[in-house]
């Protein structure tokens, strides 16, 4: 998927991950990093896939908006 943002423009990136611990090394990085873009974080492929196609407790655009 290729981001649509312009330069400088934050974007959201999901992140599908199992573990935990793995999950907040990458959050603690983009804090660490001072990164701007949003990072939303799913535990599993059925997850990620419920927000893409806004489905389950995916589905209010304003509360998960789509990665760009």
């Amino acid at each position: 998927m290729k981001a649509t943002a312009t330069k400088g423009e934050p974007v959201i990136i999901l992140l599908v991950e199992d573990d935990p611990a793995h999950a907040e090394i990458v959050r603690r990085n983009f804090v660490n990093f001072r990164m701007a873009n949003r990072l939303l974080h799913v535990a599993d492929g059925q997850q990620a896939l419920d927000y893409l196609f806004r489905q389950g407790s995916f589905q209010d655009p304003d509360q998960s908006p789509g990665p760009t």
